[in-house]
């Protein structure tokens, strides 16, 4: 081995140092590189370089190095990574330079090669690579919506379905304040002070439900949303988010709860409203006979009602518009049809449409009978309903006019009927329900729309 400035230095370390003359041939080594193939000096001095053990994993190696030589003998600093072998015919991967070292004349005088050992970093890297397209994976492919903000609350990160809640594209979002695109939307002072105290302390998640819009909803949704901190050393970097679209969930709870109140409120009426049916009938019966005839049968007709309405759903049959209406009203007529105008066409519904028309009309009947129109033989109810075309839809509009013998006033409070009517409307038919006391009787509006389910 020739001599070399500081090669005993260069013996020391755990990097592979060597020098090559400019035909490539490999005239000095450092003792690494040596033992960790389980070389003598002998084994590689005076030899081309990519003639070496080192080099001897394929052709394309050698070609490579070649190549990169001839490259440095024109002057170049070429660095590139690698796979060479070891003892044992043992691979790793080196972070590989060639240096030109120039003579007084600027000539290429000799060439240094020189590799560290970088086989643990590329793994770890490729573990890492493979755990970040995992994680991604699992992000993007996520059911509920999956976010991080930076540490001025800023989107960082969101899969498509936080951006389909939102009703924006992903790259809508990133780099901008949630403030910026849902301005008067969100309860921002409630939010940021959960933000505020997660990034300061880096507290215990919260968990929290909440009503907002957004530009994906013309009405508002309710969200489930579990925020926590995103740490890195201890410090607090970011905000976190998962959020699930819970509108369906709490929908169902409020229809539970409100069916739930609404037989309690059924118990509590039914007695009035047969006490109503029995004086009704006894105005018009001439004999105990058919006074006990006419109120089992109407009895039985009020009974049947939902029975028959909802064995048809069940069963797949089409539930009509004009069915619902006379089940539900009938029952509080008095018998002869004399009292009860209807007009529409023929029209079959969904079991959810007609099961919240069905508890709004009962309601609508069941105050009609006690206080309107149905309270005396002489009242008279017009039931009509049509389909009309709104916002590209189509919506049925029913509308319920009573007329009274004698004057009526809208009531003090909005009790629970009136509450029932309209959940039964928003909640079942996405609908609407609006009223009009006149003096002859309450005029009511029902509007829902037939797209949905």
């Amino acid at each position: 081995m020739d001599t070399y400035a500081n090669w005993d230095v260069l013996d020391q370390i755990s990097t592979f140092v060597g020098k090559l003359n400019t035909d490539g041939r490999l005239t000095s080594v450092n003792a690494h590189a040596l033992a960790a193939a389980d070389l003598a000096p002998s084994d590689v001095i005076g030899r081309h370089f990519w003639d070496c053990y080192w080099w001897q994993v394929d052709q394309e190696t050698r070609d490579q190095l070649k190549d990169a030589f001839r490259r440095c003998l024109d002057g170049e600093h070429v660095r590139y990574d690698v796979t060479v072998q070891i003892a044992d015919g043992q691979r790793i991967v080196i972070d590989f330079q060639m240096v030109p070292v120039r003579d007084d004349q600027g000539r290429v005088d000799h060439i240094i090669p020189s590799g560290q050992d970088i086989t643990q970093r590329i793994e770890m890297e490729r573990a890492m690579r493979e755990s970040t397209a995992l994680v991604d994976s699992l992000f993007s492919a996520a059911p509920v919506g999956l976010v991080v903000h930076d540490s001025d609350y800023r989107y960082l990160k969101m899969n498509q379905a936080m951006a389909d809640i939102n009703g924006l594209p992903v790259e809508d979002h990133i780099g901008r304040h949630p403030g910026e695109l849902f301005q008067g939307m969100l309860d921002d002072d409630l939010i940021f002070t959960i933000w505020d105290r997660l990034k300061e302390d880096g507290g215990e998640p919260v968990t929290m439900e909440f009503a907002a819009q957004t530009p994906a909803s013309n009405h508002p949704c309710d969200f489930r949303v579990h925020y926590f901190p995103v740490n890195s050393d201890r410090e607090v970097h970011g905000i976190g988010a998962v959020v699930e679209d819970v509108t369906e969930r709490k929908r169902a709870e409020r229809e539970r709860d409100t069916l739930a109140r609404e037989m309690q409120h059924r118990v509590k009426n039914i007695i009035s409203t047969m006490q109503a049916i029995a004086r009704q009938t006894a105005k018009n019966a001439d004999s105990i006979e058919e006074y006990d005839r006419a109120l089992r049968g109407r009895l039985a007709a009020l009974g049947a009602a939902h029975t028959t309405l909802f064995d048809d759903a069940d069963e797949g049959g089409a539930i009509h518009v004009e069915d619902i209406v006379r089940l539900q009203i009938e029952p509080y007529t008095d018998g002869a049809g004399h009292q009860l105008d209807l007009d529409g066409p023929g029209l079959a519904i969904t079991y959810r449409l007609a099961r919240g028309l069905s508890l709004a009309l009962h309601e609508l009947a069941t105050n009609a009978a006690k206080y309107g129109a149905l309270s005396d033989d002489c009242g008279r109810l017009r039931v009509e309903w049509l389909v009309k075309q709104e916002e590209g839809s189509d919506t049925l509009v029913l509308d319920w006019s009573e007329t009274c013998t004698r004057p009526v006033s809208a009531p003090s409070d909005r009790g629970f009927g009136t509450r029932l009517i309209d959940v039964s409307i928003q909640d079942n038919c996405r609908g609407t329900v609006s009223r009009d006391w006149t003096p002859q009787g309450l005029k009511a509006t029902i509007a829902c729309p037939l797209g949905g389910d």
